[in-house]
């Protein structure tokens, strides 16, 4: 491994009510199912709700089952607290998130990237939790030339 990439990712564990939320999530799916819950789910994803990639993005929730949703969903309340890894880490980490992110706000990855002078933190503005969509050259680029730094160290 010659870095580490938290794309829209955190490593603080859920808070309680975060937990809760995604129990709200859970219980969701499995009554109503996968399409119900993404629908919805996806404009709050991007910064401005009327984003273009959102029927994309919904296209491809189409395809989810409420099994999968659940489990991630599952995975995400679940996950333990990872900041010691990016304390402890000895590679570069780049933290990659959008100022209009209303899942993990920025001020939780300035937080996280204050741990280790290894983590650069990129904050991408005009982009809520869907860079990958909502600013695609900027964020393959960030990737590119991190993995290309990277490996030269």
């Amino acid at each position: 491994i010659s870095g580490l990439v938290l794309f829209h990712s955190t490593a603080l564990a859920d808070s309680d009510e975060k937990k809760a939320n995604r129990n709200k999530v859970i219980e969701f799916v499995d009554r109503n199912g996968a399409v119900a819950f993404t629908g919805n789910f996806i404009p709050p994803l991007f910064e401005s709700h009327d984003h273009p990639s959102i029927s994309d993005v919904r296209a491809i929730a189409a395809n989810a089952t409420a099994e999968a949703v659940i489990g991630y969903t599952r995975s995400m309340r679940d996950r333990p607290d990872r900041t010691d890894v990016l304390k402890q880490f000895h590679k570069p980490i780049l933290v990659i998130g959008g100022v209009a992110d209303q899942g993990i706000p920025p001020a939780t990855l300035t937080n996280q990237a204050a741990l280790s002078p290894k983590i650069k933190l990129e904050l991408l503005t005009g982009v809520g939790h869907m860079g990958m969509f909502e600013n695609p050259d900027k964020t393959a680029s960030l990737i590119n030339q991190f993995v290309r730094e990277s490996n030269r160290l």
